[in-house]
């Protein structure tokens, strides 16, 4: 086919391809050809024969870069990126070239900068395609928890209307993890441009780029204007926010550190400081040696077994989707300071066994790993009796790196049994907070604060603020993990006042920090305002705020015409729920009832059952919960809506899960062969099938696939059952 000579050039310069690339045409061409068919080297040498008529043509060039990118051949492929970069700054396809191959290999950072280079070099009316690529990378900074930057990413890369529906389930997805500390997940404005000061259009400038995603620019911008005006705190903030969302973390928290030393407003420099300790949470600057040991196997055979049988060792289940399987590794256990509880309901502080080591076979040596040696350190010992002579005990020790003892003390974890129930496990988890937070975190030295304890830095002025911000942070924790834990003592013995309480109607909850719902007294707004802070605390998973405010709003029935009532209840017994209280949550799923029965709600929501149904599934045997499962099962199966809620709850709970339609893959069916062995074995009666209609807009009930698939689905340890065969759990305090 011909080529148009008086066409854009590929090459992307703008120029016609009669006066750009014209010369090259039949050597790209031929390579495409050649590719198509999978003939890499011979592609190679057609390339390389149009360099050898037109050595700097970009089109060729970009095409090699490209292939070697492909084949993983990066040593040949960056110097080409490189060469072309230095002569034409702002070649967006090489931009686009290295930035598509930065995100394949996880090198989040380096993205986010070539980003803004690729957005440096695009006309103010061609943002579509960079914003596209905005939107890669801000669920790649997500997914290596660059919160702060991956947020601001995608929230931009939603202003686009063409992007508004892909990205908002991203969006939704971030802001409603509650892993994420609220300093990182709330929405942060630029301070606008000072009416004197004399930097005025360059700060307007400054805001007009990060508008449109040149946030390095405007941090340029902004760091010029701090230089110039050392003590003006609102260029400083608007840098450090500009470092923040470009995902140059450190940066930006020391700026923020530099914010809050200049801010007048308390509590804008407090909240400031805790956004900085999350984006950069220093560890202390003392630190601990690991010791690794290797000791040569002498019988493979016999080793393992004995491994397993010793009280002090604790087996672990590499997960090779987690990233735990190291290579060369096949089986790991974890090593006790003392024998492990068999009985959950009787773990103290006292007799729960502390992590202390981890236990390898690596190859053909049985490798121990442990941080923080002492003379005659008793750990190898307890090794080698557990492996007794299937080891040679003359091991090779050497130190394998240092490790902060900030890590060491507050990322400790301990061993727990595997048959614990849940009420037993929220307790002990419980335990071991209180004693983190109360006991062990105001003894352990903090990068923040100057490598001081709290308990020092507590007596030192300059590090009050500093201090109060790292509590704040604690606090958060507590409430994230669904743990009642009262700091207020810690508080005191710190010199630290509590935060105060946010009163009265006049509150602006939606401008309101994330981090401060939870200050809010419920009991002192507006029902209108009260349905606006539950709403905004559930969006954001603040689980304290949503549970003072649900409580609060059905506590109002003569208002219930004014929010839904659902939601709220629902809150409560599901925190209820996860906190492993069984009777608060039967006595909320009764408030509910009583109060759609006052309402005059009928027939009785089925939500109400579901709900009690999965109290049964967590706490009882499948001989109790699988019966009332059938039950429910054949009292909604001509009931859409509660069907879709029914077959939403049993995939969350892994005893059915979706699949592609095999004739058509936009469509989903559901796979519930799993379900039916249970209720096959369980249930005293054939449960009726669901009707799964909103599920991809077919009709049907429950699918299992054709014998085509794999039987038996995905094997998990039922509640109530005996899962001696599984190993035992790992407990895992905060900061892990």
């Amino acid at each position: 086919m011909p080529v148009d000579p008086y066409q854009d050039c590929p090459c992307g310069s703008g120029k016609k391809l009669k006066w750009c690339c014209q010369k090259v045409v039949k050597y790209a061409e031929k390579a495409e050809q050649l590719l198509e068919k999978d003939q890499v080297a011979a592609a190679m040498q057609a390339i390389d024969e149009g360099l050898a008529v037109e050595p700097e043509n970009l089109w060729l060039r970009t095409m090699k870069a490209q292939i070697l990118l492909s084949a993983h051949d990066h040593d040949a492929a960056y110097p080409i990126v490189e060469s072309i970069l230095a002569n034409n700054p702002g070649y967006r396809p090489v931009l686009q070239l290295r930035l598509q191959d930065e995100l394949a290999h996880g090198a989040v950072e380096a993205a986010a900068a070539t980003l803004q280079d690729v957005l440096d070099a695009t006309p103010a009316g061609e943002l579509e395609e960079p914003f596209a690529w905005m939107v890669f990378v801000g669920r790649a900074l997500g997914e290596l928890g660059y919160t702060f930057a991956a947020l601001q990413h995608l929230r931009l890369a939603a202003t686009h209307e063409s992007l508004q529906a892909e990205v908002a389930r991203d969006v939704a997805a971030i802001e409603g993890n509650p892993e994420a500390a609220p300093w990182l997940r709330d929405s942060y404005e630029l301070r606008p441009t000072p009416t004197d000061g004399g930097a005025g259009q360059r700060w307007s400038n400054a805001i007009e780029l990060a508008a449109i995603g040149r946030w390095r620019r405007a941090a340029a911008i902004f760091e010029s204007i701090a230089a110039e005006q050392p003590d003006n705190a609102g260029a400083r903030f608007n840098f450090a926010l500009c470092q923040g969302w470009t995902a140059q973390n450190e940066a930006a928290a020391a700026s923020l550190e530099r914010f809050a030393q200049l801010e007048s407003d308390a509590e804008r420099a407090l909240h400031a400081l805790a956004l900085a300790q999350c984006l950069d949470p220093r560890e202390s600057a003392q630190s601990v040696d690991v010791v690794r040991i290797r000791y040569p196997i002498r019988e493979a055979s016999r080793l393992i077994q004995k491994l397993k049988d010793h009280p002090r060792l604790q087996a672990h289940v590499l997960d090779a989707q987690q990233g735990e399987l190291e290579e060369g590794v096949k089986d790991e256990f974890y090593l006790l300071n003392k024998d492990f509880v068999k009985d959950a309901d009787a773990a103290t502080m006292e007799n729960l066994p502390a992590i202390v080591g981890v236990v390898r076979t690596r190859g053909t040596s049985l490798e121990l790993e442990f941080a923080e040696p002492a003379v005659d350190d008793p750990r190898p010992g307890v090794v080698l009796e557990a492996a007794g002579d299937t080891v040679d005990p003359n091991g090779e020790r050497n130190v394998a790196g240092t490790i902060p003892l900030s890590t060491v003390r507050l990322r400790r974890m301990w061993g727990l049994p595997s048959n614990a129930p849940p009420q037993a496990v929220h307790r002990i988890r419980l335990m071991v907070h209180e004693q983190n937070y109360r006991a062990v975190w105001p003894e352990t030295p903090l990068g923040w604060l100057g490598n001081k304890t709290p308990r020092e830095a507590a007596q030192v002025s300059e590090l009050k603020r500093i201090l109060r911000a790292a509590v704040l942070l604690n606090e958060y924790a507590t409430e994230a993990a669904q743990f009642d834990i009262d700091l207020s003592e810690m508080r005191q013995g710190l010199g630290l006042e509590p935060e105060p309480t946010l009163d009265g109607d006049s509150i602006e909850i939606d401008r309101l920090p994330l981090a401060r719902l939870r200050q809010v007294r419920a009991e002192s707004l507006s029902t209108p305002r009260l349905r606006t802070l539950f709403e905004r605390a559930l969006r954001f998973s603040l689980s304290l705020a949503i549970q003072r405010a649900a409580a609060t709003l059905v506590a109002r029935p003569a208002d219930r015409d004014q929010f839904d009532a659902v939601p709220a209840f629902r809150s409560n017994i599901e925190f209820a729920r996860m906190r492993a209280d069984r009777a608060a949550a039967q006595d909320w799923i009764v408030k509910a009832r009583r109060f759609d029965s006052d309402a005059g709600v009928t027939p009785e929501r089925p939500t109400w059952d579901i709900v009690e149904w999965q109290l049964s599934f967590q706490f009882d045997r499948p001989e109790q919960w699988a019966p009332r499962l059938a039950e429910l099962m054949q009292k909604f199966g001509q009931n859409k809506e509660a069907s879709s809620e029914m077959m939403l709850t049993l995939v969350r709970l892994g005893l059915a899960r979706l699949v592609p339609h095999p004739q058509d893959p936009n469509r989903m069916l559901l796979d519930a062969r799993l379900l039916e062995q249970i209720l096959a074995r369980y249930a005293s009666r054939q449960a009726s099938p669901l009707d799964l209609s909103p599920v991809g807009g077919q009709s049907g009930k429950i699918w299992t696939p054709g014998s085509e698939a794999a039987a038996g689905g995905s094997p998990i340890v039922l509640p109530g059952q005996d899962p001696a065969a599984a190993p035992r759990s790992k407990l895992v305090i905060p900061g892990s």
